[in-house]
């Protein structure tokens, strides 16, 4: 509650009305309160009416105040529209060619010639300037500056002799219906010009003396039609606060009291709309309502059809979709129901004026949900104006310290500081938009920046610079990166009739080029896209394979003989067209150079250096989930990771899982994803969507290597380890990942070694579980959908089942041990149900018993083998570190090394595992050599019997085939990392040292791809017969040239 100083009450007049509360309420005579003097203390002021005034001004300067901090604070937010880069590089070619706009397209492939009307060419030039002074990060500093100016004319539209509390709780309701408009783009201007007009209109009506402050509109919209086509609302709000006032006349309800006003703001609007087609443009700029809602709106719907993005749902209808989904329509809905109420209740000071343009602003809004920001604008000043006037008109204005008022006056005060905190507080955590979309900071979007990197890389060196772009959002992208679109954001330039009509054809292209489909007449059917092509001479095509939904559809369409893939990268893929390619040589001798070969990458092309990981993913903290909003930016190399995780899928039969794809190809492919996956964690070890690729890429290359040696012959082991740390991580950054639990659960429910059957039937459930508890049902009835769910109840029925008679057995085993002489070992007993497939309640009995896991090192070494099968991989890897280091002081189990070999390899840790592996290697041939002593000192003449001969050599045959194993695990390990050289020595090495291994056959196929070459067939070993009967054969396998050979290789 405030009023003016030079209008404050006289003492007299305070007497007169001591028993009238400022808010209406009956005040009682306050007794003199009576000050006594202390001591060193100073006196006590008294509370008096002036002094609670006083308070309540400072209150109400402070909102107001807070209201400018917190548009400045929303606004203040990355750029993450791509047609913002259009109207940059719009500015820039304006600056390089003269300053004024091109009548015509130079921009676009197909467009070019038409007439392009540029309206807002002037904020292309400010844009551009502010681009130029210090990049993205100033065009956030543009729009701060706009969006504070807009709130700042808001706040001042007030009645100055009345509290404007109320003003500054309209203008925070309004601040929330328009964040989500607060962008770099035209359209922000159009916010402060309604608020300049408004302001303008509320300073002419209230000051008497200066009838002429009403001609400021005129240069405001000379101003306002260079930088944005959206002008035309202002025009509307000067018309329908005239026509209003008009009808009110007619009435007896006008606003105006003097027609001589009245006579002014009709000039005045004429003189507006004269002032308006002052621009290189003319008179095009008052037909911008019709291109608007009648060209451009419409092909955004079309093309936008099916999209739930609140970035495209502002060119929807209002009420298309539920609003309370999105709460910056609620407010924006509050808001204007709250100034329709106070145009009600203000019905003795009723003006038609406000009411007219209050609800032509609806009309807008309503028609398209863009507007709703311009109608909360609107809406703010009427709700705030009407409000003050009726509260002035019913309720004193003099301030009482009673009680109630004081309660009411300050405590709902600090309550509106506290909502506008609440406010700041989600908009800095980025509650307030999508986790993907615009956050506080300032430049480019990381993930815009990211597209726009990606991009550069994936167009360089194309043949030309004319590609065929899918969407129009893609289109702005390759004008920034220096390429003419088919496409771009500026669709209104599209648009025509019959042949002209390029937006048509831009449709039925695209559609054309994907694979036959129902519902899709054009699909299939190459003469269309052949046609077009011809037309506007397109070479190739850009599908685009980044964002949430990449059009893999498309993109897997794209297959010969009529198409070439020349590059696979992040954001696209660059196809070529390969059905003219005889009547373009240059284009086929392009070609010819440029083919893309997948298998040529994956083993044998140049590979960047794997950057080691530097931290675990962590699980979100309290703060993290509850005071923050999770963002997970996508790196580059992730994305391009998901390219060949959809190949992945591709290549795998969707019923049975089969593997359907050339085993080559299939392997290329598996171990690109990997590839890009470890280096999009090495930038980003949060990243969910890699750590998933890993999982589905170790899970296929299981597959694939079980099909190539034989079920019963393959160890699964390492794949499988692979596959759960990498799924498991996943799950521990975003718990609500579906498809990772079903992969998880498939994982541990068909874990086969050797062809057995090693089930964890415990660990199975618990994924089971959780996917349940992630999928929706309930809102998907389709039968599909609920043919999966009673699936998932069977088979969770059916392993609780599993699962309890297991544990039962485990129980009794539990029980039998407790009655003997010697106890229960929780060490056996954890070792017998991991034999039963219950791991969690392995380690529920190991963890019972502590101090066999701190001093036993095989008791430790189970636990961490435990806890990384059951997820907990940084605690495995933490054990099996310290595990390590303890090594050469205490005998440990065989093979430790591989377990902690792929802890190593769950964090990207490649040189470890390899050094760990290698320590392995090393002492296994140390335990030959005490039984090698005796030849070495005796020479070959040394007489042994039989036994002593075959122990001997069995003991040189086991070392062989632990060497050959470690060695094929080190061959891996060295591919995955990009070091083929060593890979392939590795593989060699498999079979020189164990010709009948297992994964003899895996080590070929993989030498093969790295080296082009087959591996040389061992020679017999002759150094030692394996049978006593043997050892006066004559020698007729080698020469000893021969046998040096693969020694000294």
């Amino acid at each position: 509650m405030s009023i003016s100083p030079e209008e404050s009450p006289t003492p007299a007049e305070n007497e007169i009305d001591a028993t009238t509360g400022a808010n209406g309420i009956d005040a009682t005579e306050q007794p003199q309160v009576e000050s006594t003097p202390t001591d060193g203390l100073p006196e006590v002021e008294p509370l008096t009416p002036e002094i609670v005034e006083d308070e309540a001004l400072r209150g109400d300067f402070m909102l107001r105040a807070f209201i400018l901090v917190l548009a400045a604070l929303v606004a203040w937010t990355e750029i993450a529209e791509t047609s913002t880069l259009v109207h940059v590089k719009a500015g820039q070619y304006l600056t390089a060619n003269g300053g004024l706009p091109p009548k015509v397209d130079v921009f676009s492939s197909t467009a070019v010639g038409r007439p392009w009307v540029n309206l807002s060419w002037l904020f292309d030039l400010a844009l551009a300037g502010a681009f130029a002074i210090a990049g993205a990060k100033m065009l956030t500093v543009l729009k701060v500056l706009i969006v504070a100016a807009t709130f700042f004319l808001v706040t001042r539209c007030v009645r100055s002799d009345v509290s404007t509390w109320w003003g500054s709780i309209a203008a925070a309701l309004a601040l929330l219906a328009c964040h989500p408009y607060f962008t770099a783009l035209p359209e922000v201007v159009t916010l402060l010009g309604l608020a300049a007009v408004l302001w303008i209109l509320h300073r002419w009506r209230a000051a008497e003396s200066n009838r002429n402050v009403i001609w400021w509109l005129v240069p405001t919209f000379i101003l306002w039609a260079n930088l944005d086509g959206r002008m035309f609302l202002g025009l509307s709000l000067l018309a329908l606060y005239a026509i209003g006032d008009l009808v009110g006349t007619l009435i007896g309800v006008s606003g105006l009291a003097q027609s001589e006003r009245r006579r002014q703001l009709w000039i005045v609007l004429a003189a507006c709309l004269v002032a308006a087609c002052l621009n290189p443009f003319g008179w095009q700029a008052l037909t911008e309502p019709a291109r608007l809602y009648g060209i451009e709106y419409p092909a955004f719907r079309i093309n936008f059809a099916n999209t739930t993005n609140l970035v495209n749902l502002q060119y929807f209808p209002l009420f298309r979709w539920p609003v309370i989904e999105r709460p910056h329509i609620v407010a924006g809905l509050v808001l204007m129901a709250a100034a329709l109420v106070t145009l009600v209740l203000n019905r003795r000071q009723f003006d038609l004026g406000h009411a007219f343009v209050l609800f032509g602003f609806a009309g807008f809004a309503v028609i398209a949900n863009h507007e709703l920001a311009a109608a909360a604008v609107v809406a703010c000043v009427v709700a705030t104006l009407n409000g003050q006037d009726w509260y002035r008109d019913r309720f004193s204005q003099v301030y009482s310290i009673e009680f109630k008022e004081r309660l009411f006056s300050s405590g709902g005060r600090a309550l509106t500081v506290v909502a506008m905190f609440a406010i700041a507080f989600l908009s800095a955590s980025g509650r307030f938009n999508d986790p993907a979309g615009r956050r506080i900071g300032w430049g480019f979007h990381p993930e815009l920046l990211s597209t726009i990197t990606g991009l550069q890389g994936d167009i360089e060196d194309s043949f030309d610079d004319r590609p065929f772009n899918f969407r129009t959002d893609q289109g702005d992208l390759l004008i920034w990166v220096g390429q003419k679109p088919f496409i771009d954001s500026r669709l209104p330039l599209y648009t025509g009739t019959g042949p002209d009509d390029l937006l048509s054809i831009h449709r039925k292209t695209r559609q054309s080029l994907r694979s036959r489909a129902p519902g899709q007449p054009f699909s299939g059917r190459s003469e269309i896209w052949k046609q077009t092509f011809d037309r506007f001479e397109v070479t190739h095509v850009l599908p685009r394979l980044s964002g949430h939904a990449p059009d893999y559809a498309t993109f897997l369409s794209l297959q010969p003989p009529d198409w070439t893939i020349t590059r696979l990268g992040s954001m696209t893929a660059s196809v070529y067209r390969a059905d003219i390619r005889e009547k373009n040589q240059e284009l086929d001798d392009y070609l010819k150079k440029r083919t893309l070969n997948l298998i040529e990458d994956a083993f044998r092309g140049k590979v960047e250096e794997l950057k080691p990981r530097t931290s675990w993913p962590q699980t979100s903290t309290t703060y993290q989930r509850l005071l923050s909003s999770p963002r997970h930016v996508r790196p580059v190399a992730a994305q391009e990771s998901l390219h060949f995780d959809r190949y992945i899928q591709q290549f795998q039969n969707p019923t049975s899982g089969q593997i359907q794809a050339p085993q080559d190809l299939a392997a290329a492919t598996a171990h690109l994803a990997i590839r890009f996956a470890n280096q999009a964690l090495a930038e980003n070890p949060e990243s969910p969507e890699a750590f998933r690729v890993l999982g589905n890429a170790y899970a296929f290359l299981s597959k694939l290597e079980a099909s190539i040696v034989g079920g019963e012959n393959y160890d699964s082991s390492r794949r499988y380890r692979q596959t759960i740390a990498a799924y498991n991580q996943a799950i521990q950054i975003d718990p609500d990942r579906a498809a990772v639990q079903i992969g998880l659960f498939l994982v541990y429910s068909n874990n086969k070694v050797y062809g057995n059957d090693s089930k964890k039937l415990q660990l199975a459930r618990r994924a089971l579980q959780r996917f349940e508890e992630s999928t929706d049902f309930e809102s998907n009835k389709s039968e599909a959908a609920q043919a999966q769910q009673t699936g998932i109840l069977q088979t969770q029925l059916q392993l609780t089942t599993e699962v309890e008679t297991q544990l039962k057995q485990i129980d009794d085993e539990i029980a039998k041990a407790s009655a003997g002489a010697e106890g229960v070992d929780m060490f056996r007993i954890a070792q017998f149900a991991y034999g039963k497939g219950c791991v969690l309640r392995a380690i529920e009995l190991l963890e019972q018993d502590p101090t066999s896991i701190s001093e036993r090192p095989d008791v430790r070494l189970f636990y961490a083998m435990l806890l990384h099968e059951a997820g907990r991989v940084q605690e495995a890897a933490d054990i099996l570190q310290s595990i390590e280091g303890i090594a050469s002081q205490v005998e440990l189990p065989l093979g430790w090394q591989s377990l902690a070999a792929w802890a190593s390899l769950a964090n990207g840790n490649y040189e470890g595992a390899v050094s760990l592996w290698s320590s392995a290697d090393e002492m296994a041939r140390q335990q030959i050599q005490p039984l090698l002593v005796p030849l070495a000192a005796n020479g070959p003449s040394i007489s042994w019997t039989a036994l002593q001969s075959q122990v001997v050599a069995n003991s040189i045959g086991g070392v062989g085939v632990a060497a050959a194993r470690i060695q094929f695990d080190i061959g891996l390990t060295h591919l995955e990392a990009g070091q083929f050289k060593q890979a392939a020595k590795c593989f060699r090495n498999v079979v020189k040292l164990d010709p009948t291994s297992g994964n003899r056959r895996l080590a070929e196929f993989y030498y093969f791809l790295l080296t082009e070459k087959q591996i040389e067939a061992p020679l017999p070993l002759d150094r030692i017969p394996l049978d006593p009967g043997d050892m006066f054969a004559p020698e007729e396998a080698t020469a000893p040239a021969e046998t040096d050979k693969p020694q000294n290789k």
